[in-house]
């Protein structure tokens, strides 16, 4: 066979298998444009915490933090209405949450985004108009966590929280006895919280010896928790 036919039957065999493979694509790994799995998220779909319970809680969270099995629990991590601030939000954006798994999806991250979004601020005993509940009426800030007694809400972050979300998870029990705050305390500087040891050894990243850095929002709440305990 002369080169040139040669040439010709190769261009010809290529050419009959790039048009086999034109048009709609089926393989399971090629990109469906109409699969309703790659839509976003409607913003008006109403969220149900079943189902933040079983696309996300359950298959990336309840085995380190089971206390969130119930919404209440959960709520615990939740700025209601504000999904920027809800730790519950702001730990799975960042990635650092779950840990030792992939970082959630986009359509996981909007489902959390509009629960949050779609819970409306809790009233007791008084009037909510966004924030802080002091004394049952509320006057601008952001609600963490807090115990609410006779119409009067006391915000703070709980050792409970703490210890499901530091204690625990960064493996701290494993070497100190802090299972409980009057343990913990002895780590705390109640006249000046940032100069904790239990703030400082996980700001500068001491600690936890051999294990992942605890991140900036979460050092920010163990600050704040240290503050909240000083205060009351």
């Amino acid at each position: 066979m002369r080169p040139m036919k040669k040439y010709n039957l190769l261009f010809a065999l290529m050419s009959m298998i790039l048009l086999t493979h034109c048009g709609n694509k089926t393989s399971s790994l090629d990109f469906k444009v109409n699969d309703s799995s790659n839509l976003p998220l409607n913003p008006n779909e109403k969220v149900a915490f079943s189902q933040i319970k079983s696309q996300i809680l359950t298959p990336y969270c309840l085995s380190c933090h089971s206390t969130v099995g119930t919404e209440a629990n959960l709520k615990k991590w939740i700025t209601p209405g504000n999904p920027d601030t809800s730790l519950f939000f702001t730990t799975v954006e960042s990635g650092s949450m779950p840990q030792n798994q992939k970082p959630l999806s986009t359509l996981s991250l909007e489902l959390i985004r509009n629960y949050i979004t779609q819970m409306a601020p809790t009233t007791t005993g008084g009037t909510t108009t966004g924030g802080t509940t002091t004394g049952g009426t509320t006057t601008g800030g952001t609600t963490t966590g807090g115990t609410t007694t006779g119409g009067t809400t006391t915000t703070g972050i709980s050792y409970a929280l703490i210890k499901s979300t530091i204690l625990t998870p960064y493996r701290c029990l494993n070497c100190h006895s802090v299972g409980s705050e009057a343990s913990l305390a002895k780590w705390m500087n109640t006249t000046s919280p940032s100069s904790s040891l239990f703030y400082t050894t996980i700001r500068n990243g001491s600690m936890p010896q051999g294990g992942s850095s605890v991140p900036t929002n979460l050092q920010a709440m163990v600050l704040q928790y240290i503050t909240d305990f000083a205060n009351r």
